[in-house]
């Protein structure tokens, strides 16, 4: 969309989200297979699956609002991303 920002999948950097703010799916673009989970900001794991390379549409539209935490299986690799 206008004014987001393309994220350079790398090593270190191994999955991007968009958008960071959504009322019913994330598009995640992952560059290995992997396992993401989603938690809620008081870190209890709410949702989770295995991404393939490429770019997958996650429908998250069962979540209430609020602020979520995605993170890689590697767990270092992580992004906040808030359900309106």
């Amino acid at each position: 969309g206008i004014g987001e920002k393309k994220e350079e999948l790398s090593e270190t950097n191994t999955f991007s989200v968009l958008p960071r703010v959504f009322r019913n799916s994330l598009i995640i673009t992952t560059n290995r297979c992997q396992w993401i989970n989603l938690f809620d900001i008081s870190g209890r794991r709410v949702m989770g699956r295995n991404l393939m390379p490429g770019r997958t549409v996650w429908n998250l539209s069962p979540l209430p609002a609020g602020v979520y935490l995605v993170r890689a299986s590697g767990g270092e690799d992580r992004r906040l991303v808030k359900v309106k």
